[in-house]
């Protein structure tokens, strides 16, 4: 599910770069984060980004569900 929504809105329609296509790039799949306790990563991430690592910066993590997940309920949101 994931390569092909990158690939099809992320690159085709919206133009961002994949790894691989040059030097440096602007998204990347399952990208490595760090957390408090161990690390982890996120699905899609928008930013820059270079082979050696050194200077990356993510703008914007993307955690991908599919159409079947289940909305977690908001206790806090009352209809008006």
């Amino acid at each position: 599910m994931h390569a092909p929504f990158m690939q099809q809105i992320m690159v085709d329609v919206l133009g961002y770069q994949p790894i691989g296509s040059d030097e440096n790039y602007t998204i990347a799949r399952e990208y490595a984060i760090s957390k408090q306790k161990g690390t982890g990563s996120v699905d899609l991430a928008l930013g820059h980004f270079s082979a050696d690592k050194a200077n990356d910066q993510i703008l914007v993590p993307f955690e991908l569900k599919g159409a079947k997940t289940k909305r977690p309920r908001c206790h806090n949101v009352r209809p008006t």
